[in-house]
């Protein structure tokens, strides 16, 4: 008589089981990945937010008019969130502004994800996917 004690896993068992977790393991990557660029975008609209905030506080306290509008005047009204001149933005979670004029302004930031979001500002109108 020949008696075998199988203890243990064959090796077509243990590749199944390595395959399914790698599966779920990659399902969750990706998962997170898109979490994180929500929380990217979140963070880059928050930004450009505080930056039309600071253009209405300037437009209020200087006769109905954004003439002067400026990376430094903003970062003044809104600290810790930087400012800068300029059309394009470089700088992730930076707040560009650009296109100023007696009734508007245009404010533009790059979040983390890659993500352009931009605000328009006209008088106290403010169009913008944000």
């Amino acid at each position: 008589m020949n008696i075998r004690n199988e203890a243990g896993y064959t090796l077509l068992e243990l590749m199944v089981v390595i395959l399914i977790v790698g599966i779920l393991v990659s399902l969750a990557m990706v998962t997170y990945a898109g979490v994180q660029n929500n929380g990217y975008d979140t963070e880059a609209k928050a930004n450009l937010h505080n930056g039309v905030t600071a253009a209405k506080a300037y437009f209020t306290t200087n006769e109905s008019s954004f003439v002067g509008l400026d990376a430094a005047t903003m970062s003044i009204e809104v600290p810790g969130i930087n400012f800068r001149d300029g059309a394009t933005p470089g700088d992730a979670n930076t707040v560009y502004l650009s296109g100023v004029s007696a009734s508007g302004y245009t404010l533009r930031v790059l979040s983390q994800s890659g993500t352009i979001f931009t605000a328009v500002g006209q008088q106290l109108s403010v169009t913008g996917d944000f």
